[in-house]
């Protein structure tokens, strides 16, 4: 009955009433799904704590589920648990050893670049990426996701060449991913010494991600959280990387 009653508000929208009798469930197997939505609309609502709580117990629960594994991961960077991000990354590294569905590539290997993975493990994760694109190769989601493992991989021409194919794929302004574009077109200008070019496109993945994206504790984030959260990392990256002066951007 209590599960019945928190599917109906979680149906509804209303996950704040949904968690009080959700907290008062002993944790098991099949409230996997209810752990999953209440981490997903706390996101939507920038509670990234509680958020990142709730996915980490929907993975627990079922670990081989690569959506929960994919919106836990950025979660875990955005709240700075850099070292239960590894974590999750080996985690996955082992329980998907075999991928054969595209959908799942794309998931796993954006999880897993959010930020610099080891040496040891850039590889398979790339991998990953490339039998994403090989599926979607007009997508200017699978170009970025290619774009950025060439740049992990340390091949900036390459990763350059996915970025421009990617700008013109991406008609309907996508705005999260438009960010991730001019930034990552940042990094890798940066890292084949263009720093004129570097700062222009810096600065306007800047202006996108104050002006265009929504505004964490302001806006309802929707559904793409993962990419928002990805773009925002990225300008963290690329100011890190250039020195360029990172104002203003609401994260």
């Amino acid at each position: 009955e209590k599960l019945t009653r928190s599917g109906l508000l979680l149906s509804r929208g209303n996950y704040l009433e949904a968690e009080k009798i959700i907290a008062t469930i002993r944790p098991h197997r099949s409230m996997h799904l209810f752990y999953s939505l209440l981490g997903y609309f706390n996101a939507r609502d920038a509670h990234w704590e509680k958020a990142a709580a709730y996915y980490t117990q929907s993975v627990q629960w079922a670990p081989a589920d690569d959506l929960d594994n994919y919106c836990l991961a950025p979660v875990l960077v955005q709240v700075g648990d850099l070292p239960g991000y590894g974590r999750l990354r080996e985690q996955i590294l082992r329980q998907f050893t075999t991928v054969t569905n595209a959908g799942t590539a794309r998931r796993l290997a954006k999880a897993c670049l959010i930020l610099p993975p080891p040496a040891t493990e850039v590889e398979t994760i790339c991998k990953w990426a490339d039998f994403a694109i090989g599926a979607e190769p007009d997508s200017a989601e699978m170009q970025v996701l290619k774009a950025l493992a060439q740049y992990r991989r340390g091949d900036f021409a390459g990763a350059d060449q996915w970025l421009q194919k990617s700008a013109l794929s991406n008609p309907r302004k996508d705005w999260n991913r438009a960010a991730q574009i001019q930034v990552l077109l940042a990094m890798t200008h940066y890292q084949l010494r263009r720093f004129d070019a570097a700062r222009t496109n810096f600065d306007a993945g800047l202006e996108i991600a104050n002006d265009r994206m929504r505004q964490a504790g302001k806006d309802d984030l929707g559904d793409d959280i993962p990419d928002w959260i990805i773009a925002h990392q990225l300008i963290h990256e690329a100011a890190a990387l250039t020195g360029f002066p990172e104002t203003a951007v609401a994260s």
